[in-house]
């Protein structure tokens, strides 16, 4: 397993294109912003960089249109969107538990609002957390190799141990600072502005919003990474943009 805050382990300018998905929102700023350093040493001139993160922008209009929505007729269906949009706005930052209360209302499977979220997370994230709720642990232990199942055993073990010995509460708040600190947390969030000069002060130029489906790079289509079977955005509630290392 890699520490990117660490650094890649690339030379430099030794590669054409960088893909980065999902993955600056998990790291403070500064770690952030030494990742898009690593990036721009490790490309070749012209190299591109391509990055993803939950679009901040879009969430807030988002929030605001349903709050509007439920303000002028308090629906059932429009008072559970804004709830669906307060939960998406806050959870991903202040959870304490894994999945947090997304997880929850998206393993629903009455979901009422169900076109909505959809439309804001994917159909793959709704899919994910239905079959996570069906098959539970069993499911994530079958999947471990022997090593990583004894690695779990483990931590699970000297978890239970620990917390015999100690108070309950404060068992609990040293689980749930572990959890704040073990990556699933979001620390920050990007809008087209801040992105674009987070690459920016990183020397790289001619940054360019993209969609799902657009890119500089050649024949991106072909790769679906941001992109399902069905052409469709993997994660409708994402902000893309793109620079190029100068040459």
């Amino acid at each position: 397993m890699l520490d990117v805050r660490t650094g890649l382990p690339l030379g430099d300018r030794s590669v054409a294109v960088v893909y980065c998905s999902h993955l600056l929102e998990h790291l403070e700023c500064e770690d952030a912003s030494r990742l898009v350093g690593e990036a721009f040493r490790v490309l070749e001139p012209g190299g591109v960089f391509r990055v993803v993160v939950p679009d901040l922008e879009m969430i807030v209009r988002c929030y605001l249109e349903a709050l509007e929505a439920c303000l002028d007729a308090p629906s059932v269906n429009n008072v559970l969107n804004h709830s669906w949009m307060v939960t998406e706005l806050v959870d991903q930052i202040a959870r304490d538990r894994s999945g947090g209360r997304m997880a929850t209302l998206l393993a629903d499977p009455d979901l009422t609002n169900r076109d909505f979220v959809v439309g804001r997370v994917g159909e793959n994230a709704r899919s994910s957390a239905l079959a996570e709720t069906k098959s539970g642990w069993r499911r994530r232990l079958e999947a471990m190799g022997p090593l990583a199942w004894v690695s779990f055993a483990t931590r699970r073990l000297a978890l239970r141990s620990f917390q015999a010995l100690v108070p309950s509460q404060l068992a609990n708040d040293i689980e749930v600072g572990r959890f704040r600190r073990c990556g699933e947390v979001h620390r920050w969030l990007y809008d087209r502005f801040s992105l674009s000069a987070l690459l920016r002060q990183q020397g790289f130029d001619r940054v360019v919003r993209q969609e799902h489906n657009t890119s500089i790079i050649s024949d991106w289509m072909e790769d679906s990474l941001d992109t399902t079977e069905k052409g469709e955005a993997r994660k409708p509630d994402s902000l893309y943009m793109e620079g190029i290392r100068p040459a």
